[in-house]
């Protein structure tokens, strides 16, 4: 009897649950299976997307590889035409590159206009990466060395010459070569100096900045007033005396003969 009854009521509660579940499913069913379209068509168009992405940076990168090859072989025209392609339709990384090149190339086609206005326009770009963004801002100053005048190249360049500034060994010689340019040697002195006392710049930097330094220095002492050493100056007082003796001497003489006489 006991038996029946817990047999009864499983029956019961399993009719109890599917009712529930007929409930359920009749007035949430549709709900729930737009809800697992939407999922599956959220993972469809992912998956498409992560395909399409992978296909346009594959073919971005193709693009990227043809102009960049085309540089090296000195076909600049056919190659800025590539990087401004890959500029204007590649994926971000490769765009960024591109652009790079890009001002490189005009650079080499000596129209520093042209390359100065990729990379002050990458320079201003929020969205690049910041160690790039910082790069296009070294390339634009060395750009304006010899034109713009130190305030500036100050404002350029100030901001890349801190010690946590991946660029600051260069921006610190530029900024140099501006102030020597300016006629700042006290302000070109003191940035070589940090060029020289920094153990992590590079070695071909640190010698220029050396060879500047021994520039300034000889500058410096071509500069000071010349006057004669206080040793000098008593040697020669000894020459004098030295040479007026035998002199008095032999006018003694005479003047004793001819009293002789």
């Amino acid at each position: 009897m006991v038996d029946n009854n817990e047999a009864f009521l499983r029956e019961l509660k399993q009719e109890i649950e599917r009712e529930k579940f007929a409930q359920i499913w009749q007035r949430y069913g549709l709900i729930i299976i737009g809800g697992a379209v939407a999922i599956l068509a959220g993972v469809v168009a992912y998956q498409g997307w992560q395909a399409y992405t992978t296909s346009a940076a594959q073919e971005a990168g193709a693009k990227y590889e043809v102009a960049l090859e085309q540089a090296t072989s000195n076909k600049l025209d056919e190659a800025a035409k590539g990087f401004e392609e890959v500029l204007n339709t590649g994926s971000r990384g490769y765009a960024t590159l591109a652009e790079l090149q890009l001002a490189a190339t005009h650079l080499e086609m000596g129209k520093r206009e042209e390359a100065l206005a990729v990379y002050e326009k990458l320079a201003k770009d929020t969205g690049a990466d910041t160690l790039l963004r910082d790069f296009a801002r070294l390339q634009a100053a060395a750009i304006q060395l010899g034109t713009a005048d130190w305030t500036e190249m100050e404002n350029r360049l100030t901001d890349l010459t801190g010690s946590g500034n991946a660029w600051r060994h260069s921006a610190r010689e530029l900024l140099g070569l501006a102030a020597m340019r300016a006629g700042k040697t006290n302000e070109a002195r003191e940035l070589f100096e940090k060029v020289l006392s920094d153990p992590e710049a590079p070695s071909n930097i640190r010698e220029r900045a050396r060879l500047t330094m021994e520039r300034i220095v000889a500058e410096d002492l071509k500069a000071a007033p010349q006057t004669p050493a206080p040793a000098e100056a008593g040697n020669a007082a000894e020459v004098k005396t030295d040479n007026a003796q035998p002199a008095a001497d032999g006018e003694a003489r005479i003047q004793s003969e001819d009293a002789g006489k």
